[in-house]
């Protein structure tokens, strides 16, 4: 018999098809606490605050189980183990530790990679997110990448990091990445330099005294999960305006 769970996941804002909200309310919350790789089907309501959209196939990779989503009414209507976890706004290490561990023993990435020391994310262009058809016709939010929000004059910024680094620096576009390729490149990362916002939830996988150079997107910088996260697993946040001068002087700072 196939064990099966249904899931509700507690948000104060976003969807799961966003991938910070995968990352911090999908994944790390139904591989810390609700230990959804223990069964073989994991139900969710086919509904915008609910759709994991083109994460799916991350999902199943990751958790060995299949991602079912069903309308509303057959929801309610299961007659299943019900499962609702809240975001963890201040995680615990223990927390970060139990996903970071599995989510290397899934991937079978125990030692440090040959990935580049150095990294800048650069932000791809629009993608869709959203794979149900009922759902997409429904979904205002469609603005992802740099369309949103983008380091300004970048490719200086890339210019100048390829002549001081050499071949440990890279350019990576998350977007374009397979999942593991991700969870590698940040493994092996001294530095990373990166926008305010999603590609920055791959933090998780940096190890100790990591510098990570987070540049305003335009708003503040108010994402607990991630700035409690760098604290718990001693990651040298540095916040900074999105200026090339200022973002040049913190780089000449910086010896790796």
């Amino acid at each position: 018999m196939q064990r099966a769970i249904k899931i509700n996941n507690g948000r104060c804002s976003g969807s799961l098809f966003h991938f910070p909200h995968f990352m911090m309310d999908c994944l790390f919350n139904e591989i810390t606490v609700a230990e959804c790789y223990n069964y073989d089907i994991v139900y969710r309501r086919k509904h915008l605050d609910q759709s994991i959209g083109i994460f799916k196939k991350i999902y199943e990779e990751v958790m060995g189980a299949r991602n079912i989503e069903i309308p509303e009414s057959e929801f309610h209507d299961l007659s299943l183990n019900f499962i609702q976890p809240g975001r963890q706004n201040d995680p615990t290490l223990e927390n970060i530790q139990k996903f970071r561990d599995f989510i290397f023993k899934r991937y079978n990435i125990h030692e440090e990679t040959d990935s580049p020391e150095v990294i800048l994310i650069e932000r791809g262009d629009r993608i869709e997110l959203m794979l149900d058809e009922d759902l997409k016709k429904i979904n205002k939010n469609i603005t992802t990448g740099k369309e949103r929000r983008e380091i300004t004059d970048i490719q200086k910024i890339k210019k100048s990091l390829e002549e001081k680094y050499g071949n440990r620096f890279r350019s990576v576009i998350l977007e374009t990445m397979d999942f593991k390729d991700q969870i590698r490149c940040f493994k092996n990362a001294k530095l990373v330099i990166g926008i305010h916002g999603g590609g920055l939830a791959n933090i998780l996988f940096c190890n100790k005294g990591t510098i990570l150079i987070e540049v305003s997107g335009g708003g503040d910088f108010g994402w607990r999960f991630l700035n409690n996260s760098c604290k718990k697993l001693e990651i040298q946040q540095i916040k900074c305006e999105n200026d090339i001068n200022e973002i040049n002087g913190l780089l000449d700072n910086i010896h790796i």
